[in-house]
């Protein structure tokens, strides 16, 4: 039951808020080169679903959103036995059940770490940049600092599904709707756009002049 839950909260909060940034207008450019690669699968008749695999900018996309916006923030861990944990050149002794928290936004935007391990040519952790993942897909899924889904055999086993399940409501929506337009309540603040597990952020989408509520 808590795994179907949970599965079902970082799914809703990732749908908003990959929607949020594709319809973004400062992202118009990036929403195009999304649809360009469904309009390529539909002109050559091939399945939109089945083909999600083999659409690099969405995937790019996504990952970047679940980087500047990981749905959870946090990951509560217990150490099962003594163990010394090295930082910086100092040595920590952690004793068996002491409760280890991960920052995952902060991991996300933790600009020494990255540079470090996946390199100096990209843009700075605060700018929403797909690039990123077009370029540096592989270095960053090996480097430690990402991980929307934690990392390891303790990671969410629900990684795949989500994925995949964002992709094609992502996909579909687009599909039936290439000119819908983001409107933002006049209340929300653009550094209020933050869709996470606790956030009660909003917005509308209009589509053909009819405006849906997402939530």
């Amino acid at each position: 039951m808590t795994a179907t839950i949970a599965g079902l909260d970082t799914i809703k909060s990732a749908v908003m808020e990959a929607l949020f940034h594709i319809l973004n207008p400062q992202n118009a450019s990036w929403k195009q080169r999304i649809l360009d690669e469904i309009k390529d699968v539909k002109e050559r008749n091939g399945d939109l679903f089945a083909e999600l695999p083999q659409m690099p900018v969405l995937s790019a996309f996504l990952l970047e959103t679940l980087r500047y916006e990981p749905p959870g923030s946090l990951f509560n861990n217990r150490a099962v036995k003594d163990f010394d944990l090295s930082v910086h050149g100092k040595k920590y002794r952690i004793k068996a059940g002491t409760r280890i928290v991960t920052s995952i936004h902060g991991l996300h935007q933790n600009e020494e770490n990255w540079r470090k391990r996946v390199g100096v040519e990209m843009a700075p952790l605060t700018e929403f940049d797909p690039n990123r993942f077009l370029k540096n897909a592989d270095a960053i899924n090996n480097s430690g600092c990402f991980m929307p889904f934690g990392k390891g055999p303790r990671r969410c086993p629900g990684q795949g599904a989500g994925l995949m399940m964002t992709k094609v409501f992502l996909v579909a929506f687009l599909n039936h709707n290439p000119n819908c337009r983001l409107v933002l309540p006049e209340n929300l603040g653009k550094d209020a756009a933050w869709f996470n597990l606790y956030s009660r952020a909003g917005y509308e989408i209009v589509c053909d002049d009819k405006p849906e509520v997402a939530s």
